[in-house]
C-alpha cells in the first residue's frame, strides 16, 4: 500500500504541474476569477492513466461565455483537452464543473461533496472568490467539522461582513451574450446529455454515481454506530 501510494503522488505530481501551466495559459481570460483542481488528484492521491480535474468560477453572467472562450483557445494554448468521446483521457484537462460567483453553494449537501469541496486545490483566485466559495459552502461543517479551522473561519466571516461590499454591476451586452452562448450549447450536448447538470449559472459535468454510494455507506455506519438521529 505504501508503495502505491508514493507512485500516486508521483503521478499526481506530474498532473499538478501541468495543472498550473494550464492555469497560467487561462487566467488570463478576464472573466475568470478562479481555476482549482478536484477530485482525487488535489489529494495527490491519482492513478496514472486519469485526468485532470478543474473547477472554473467565472464572472457573473459570464459562465456559458467562459466556457466557449476556453474550448475555443485550448487548441491555440496547448491545452490538452478531454472531449466526450475519448478513450484515452491521461493528463488530459477535464473542465468537470463551472460556477459563477453568484452562485456558489453546491447541492444537495453530502458528505461527498463536502469532502469534495473542502480539497479543492487553488491554482488562481481573484476577488477573494475560494473564500466566498468556502463561506457560501459553510454547510459542509455539518459532516466535517474541523476541516475549516477557526482562524480560516474567522478571516471568512470577516471578508462577508467586514469588507466593502461589492457592487453588483450589469452589463446587459455580456448578459445577452452569455444567454445566446448557453442556449447555442445546451442545444448542442441535449442530446449527449447523461447525468449531466447544467442551468445558465452552474454546470456540472461527469458527475458520479460514487457519490450516492459513500451517501449510503456514510448512513450506514452512522445506523451501526447508533447516530443516525442526530445527522439525520
Amino acid at each position: 500500500m505504501v508503495d502505491i501510494r508514493k507512485e500516486r503522488e508521483r503521478w499526481s505530481k506530474e498532473k499538478i504541474r501541468i495543472a498550473h501551466e494550464t492555469a497560467e495559459k487561462l487566467k488570463t481570460i478576464p472573466t475568470i476569477k478562479l481555476i482549482g483542481v478536484t477530485g482525487a488528484l488535489a489529494m495527490e492521491n491519482c492513478d496514472e492513466d486519469d485526468d485532470i480535474d478543474l473547477l472554473i468560477v467565472t464572472a457573473r453572467n459570464s459562465l456559458w461565455l467562459t466556457r466557449f472562450l476556453i474550448i475555443a483557445l485550448c487548441p491555440i494554448l496547448g491545452i490538452k483537452r478531454r472531449k466526450p468521446n475519448d478513450k484515452n483521457v491521461k493528463d488530459k484537462i477535464c473542465f468537470n464543473l463551472f460556477l459563477d460567483e453568484d452562485n456558489l453553494k453546491i447541492e444537495p449537501e453530502s458528505l461527498f461533496l463536502a469532502h469534495e469541496i473542502c480539497q479543492v486545490r487553488l491554482l488562481f483566485n481573484k476577488d477573494n472568490i475560494h473564500e466566498r466559495f468556502l463561506w457560501e459552502n459553510r454547510w459542509v461543517r455539518k459532516f466535517l467539522p474541523n476541516v475549516i479551522g477557526s482562524s480560516n473561519l474567522k478571516s471568512q466571516i470577516t471578508l462577508r461582513f467586514a469588507a466593502k461590499p461589492q457592487l453588483k454591476t450589469k452589463n446587459f451586452f455580456l448578459t445577452i451574450l452569455n444567454l445566446i452562448a448557453f442556449h447555442l450549447q445546451h442545444l448542442y450536448m441535449r442530446p449527449k446529455m447523461t447525468v449531466e447538470k447544467v442551468t445558465l449559472h452552474q454546470a456540472f459535468f461527469h458527475p458520479s454515481d460514487i457519490s450516492k454510494k459513500v451517501q449510503r455507506e456514510y448512513k450506514t455506519r452512522l445506523r451501526l454506530l447508533g447516530l443516525d438521529k442526530e445527522r439525520g
